[in-house]
């Protein structure tokens, strides 16, 4: 199957490389790129059913590397099947930590040129983009210490590409995102210092100065926050007036009135979810006012306590 996957891609590359980009466009680029994608489901299905895992992960999905992966970040994006995102996140959901070595050659096939083509708008390519961030998540759930070991100019594009998902207009896409944020700050939570210095300057970080936040808090801020924030997608505001609770607000709340304790991403966070909530969806007002949300959040920009560039920018 890798044989045929690489005589295709080889034929494809041929002519991509004498047309030129739009090439890819072309019905014979076409059906040749339908045999890819077939090869590639072929592949996704038999590692998913497969039994004798062990021997498959040693003898099999190495050799897979650089025929699948070496091929999707050479090509132009037009011609990148988004079936290998779902492949390597069958990969990663199957052999879980055995695969945390081979994160990082991952990460440098798929991560940038699949950010690219994806964040320019929230229409083109919409298979990449749901497949992208499920792979995303595989590997920060079953490989996170892999994450750990990014470089701060990579664990940056990671936080960005996990704001800008849950900012997406598509539901399934804007969840997912969330489900990601929360999976990573449930891992985080159990280091602190590694919670600290992999969202500084994001937006999960709570910044350790020696009058800082004491551990509680913290800990607070790495479940309930996100807990909450998990219930949250553009334009669903169901489950707010569903929840028996109604944390979500109350959480914005504590950022707001604790600004200082926080840092200007949190806020920034705190003050996207809030506005999405209202542009979306102005009746739910009556909820966030009930917990004084929108005057919490007044009071913390006429207070003169916000602490950084990243909160005044969230100011709308």
């Amino acid at each position: 199957m890798l044989n045929v996957y690489r005589m295709y891609s080889e034929l494809i590359s041929k002519s991509i490389a004498e047309g030129g980009p739009f090439a890819s466009r072309t019905s014979y680029v076409k059906l040749l790129r339908s045999v890819k994608r077939e090869t590639l489901k072929l592949v996704d299905t038999f590692l998913d059913k497969a039994e004798d895992q062990p021997q498959i992960a040693k003898h099999f999905v190495p050799p897979m590397m650089d025929p699948v992966l070496g091929d999707y970040a050479r090509n132009v994006p037009d011609a990148r099947e988004s079936e290998v995102l779902s492949l390597f996140a069958t990969v990663v959901n199957k052999y879980k930590a055995a695969m945390v070595e081979d994160v990082p050659r991952i990460f440098e096939a798929v991560f940038q040129c699949t950010l690219e083509m994806i964040t320019k708008n929230f229409e083109d390519y919409p298979e990449h983009r749901l497949k992208f961030f499920s792979l995303l998540r595989a590997i920060a759930t079953h490989c996170f210490p892999a994450l750990i070991c990014l470089s701060s100019q990579q664990l940056k594009l990671v936080m960005d590409s996990i704001i800008w998902a849950f900012r997406h207009t598509e539901r399934n896409i804007a969840e997912t995102g969330l489900n990601l944020l929360f999976e990573m700050l449930k891992k985080f939570q159990y280091s602190l210092g590694t919670f600290t210095q992999i969202f500084s300057g994001h937006i999960g970080t709570i910044e350790l100065t020696p009058i800082s936040v004491e551990n509680s808090l913290i800990a607070g801020f790495s479940y309930d926050i996100p807990q909450s924030l998990g219930t949250y997608a553009p334009g669903n505001t169901t489950r707010i007036y569903g929840s028996e609770k109604n944390v979500l607000p109350h959480c914005l709340c504590i950022i707001f009135r604790r600004t200082k304790d926080f840092s200007g991403g949190v806020f920034s966070l705190a003050a996207t979810v809030m506005s999405d909530l209202i542009q979306k969806d102005p009746t739910c007002y009556p909820v966030l006012d009930a917990d004084n949300l929108p005057f919490s959040f007044l009071d913390a920009i006429t207070d003169d306590v916000l602490n950084s560039s990243a909160a005044i920018t969230c100011i709308p």
